[in-house]
């Protein structure tokens, strides 16, 4: 039997025991709190309301908004019901943004799903999209090799060129002065707000896929299977383009990174990676060494994600199907969470750092189990 103190998702057996979870075990049950289910196609991409609400971007050409207890609330939809890439809540406000295949850039209003706008200006997919954190301005990202700037009216108000390649992501700074992008040339740009190209990093040898910032230090990762923690104090004031100072290279994964985050603790800097070749690593943001390796997973990790409980506690989802909460301080995995009949390509916490969200291609989002404090477990 399991043990009382095991809770569900857990893997039974020695701190570190691999689990291999197969997609076709009929014996595994669904340890899901929530399922978010309606999406008639796999879902690319979600995101947490300030409140606690979810909204889903999917292939099917919609985007749904859920409660907490996986209700769908409503469905929104652009004009050209074209393919939603991605999708962000705005942190402040009521606006949700959304990316679509055809290169539309829309807007509608969460608490009520009505339209606000739809912008046309990309001549490619958008990739990417994130509002600012005063929630004020909506930048995207696309394969035409350009970022936009557009305000919550849908007006586009400024268009980032430079990037010789599709561009793959998106991060705001936390102050929201400015943004980085990353694209398959490479390179890793920063803009202000008014659109101008203040800093440039140069070094990755493959395209640049994910990115994340902590204060004034960005992190990129790379299909160079290295991530690269960039200091930009200060060059959102910059009158021309910088060249954007490289003080860490975190390397040790044998293959493509997907997805890199840092932690809150501005004391002990740490910066999360998931990589294709099924692991986590957590390196020292500020020396780039790695402090621990995760293993478990059985395919490729597409994201992670840290809980802003203090604990150390980080999320991963992998294309094996499972969501994985791990002890970062000594690469133990807590819970493995299954239910997903397909790959999870996205986990994300509530704001609030006590619920755990997932989404796959299966066309479901799922809310997982709350883990219970680290203190006292063996």
């Amino acid at each position: 039997a399991t043990p009382a103190s095991v809770q569900p998702g857990t893997p039974v057996g020695q701190p570190g025991t691999p689990v291999i979870v197969s997609l076709d075990a009929p014996t595994l049950s669904d340890t899901a709190s929530a399922t978010c289910a309606g999406h008639t196609a796999g879902i690319f991409s979600f995101d947490w309301s300030a409140l606690g609400k979810l909204a889903s971007a999917s292939q099917d050409g919609t985007v749904r908004i859920w409660d907490g207890d996986g209700a769908c609330l409503s469905t929104c939809s652009a004009q050209s019901r074209s393919a939603v890439i991605c999708i962000s809540w705005a942190a402040a406000g009521d606006h949700i943004g959304a990316g679509l295949q055809d290169g539309t850039v829309a807007i509608w209003r969460g608490s009520t799903g009505a339209r606000v706008a739809e912008g046309n200006g990309h001549v490619g997919q958008v990739r990417c999209l994130a509002w600012s954190p005063r929630g004020d301005l909506l930048a995207s990202a696309s394969l035409d090799r350009t970022a936009k700037l557009w305000d919550a009216s849908g007006t586009c108000v400024a268009t980032c060129s430079g990037h010789s390649s599709y561009l793959y992501c998106l991060a705001w700074t936390p102050s929201g002065d400015a943004f980085a992008t990353g694209s398959v040339d490479k390179t890793v740009r920063v803009w202000s707000t008014s659109g101008a190209c203040v800093a440039v990093g140069l070094g990755h040898s493959a395209p640049v896929c994910c990115l994340s910032w902590s204060g004034h230090l960005l992190a990129s990762g790379a299909h160079d299977a290295t991530a690269r923690v960039w200091d930009l104090a200060g060059v959102a004031a910059a009158s021309s383009p910088v060249n954007a100072q490289c003080t860490a290279v975190c390397s040790g994964h044998a293959s493509r990174i997907y997805s890199v985050a840092w932690n809150t603790d501005v004391r002990r800097p740490r910066l999360a990676s998931g990589s294709h070749d099924g692991t986590v690593r957590v390196h020292d943001g500020a020396a780039g060494v790695c402090m621990t390796k995760c293993t478990g997973h059985s395919g490729a990790v597409y994201s992670v994600a840290w809980s802003r409980s203090g604990q150390g506690l980080l999320a991963s989802a992998s294309q094996d199907g499972t969501v994985r909460v791990w002890d970062s301080t000594v690469g133990r995995c807590i819970a493995v969470h299954v239910g997903h009949r397909g790959g999870v390509v996205s986990v994300l916490w509530s704001p609030d750092g006590q619920r755990l969200a997932s989404c796959s291609d299966d066309m479901t989002l799922k809310l997982w189990p709350e883990v219970v404090s680290l203190q006292g477990q063996a």
